[in-house]
């Protein structure tokens, strides 16, 4: 039998926001992006466009600056996209890390999203 793993629910990360829409910031994604609901994300000093955390670059990107709501799909063009960028609550087990990332780099990323005030629980 196939194993079958459910990908991650969009929104599924949230567990609270400011009022309204305090909280939630819309943002460029750049070509070729391909994240899931809840990837915490870094934004490029650069061009201002968000990618997914990289704690190993020296771009911009290595410092969390929130998380996405739904998956970012750009295939051929920049896309919008929403995200928690601040004053919010995550669920810690429901965020996406990026592939190797270690526990010392999830805890600086945690400590990132802190100063955005998003804590995680």
């Amino acid at each position: 039998m196939d194993k079958y793993t459910e990908p991650k629910l969009s929104l599924g990360a949230l567990l609270t926001e400011g009022e309204g829409q305090i909280s939630r910031e819309e943002v460029t994604f750049p070509d070729g992006t391909d994240i899931p609901a809840s990837a915490v994300v870094g934004k490029i000093t650069a061009s201002g466009k968000y990618v997914e955390l990289d704690p190993t670059a020296s771009d911009g990107s290595q410092t969390a600056a929130g998380f996405t709501l739904y998956p970012i799909k750009a295939d051929g063009a920049d896309v919008k996209g929403v995200i928690i960028a601040r004053l919010a609550e995550a669920k810690g087990p429901a965020l996406e890390w990026p592939a190797g990332i270690t526990e010392a780099q999830t805890a600086t990323a945690i400590g990132h999203l802190a100063n955005l005030n998003i804590v995680v629980r």
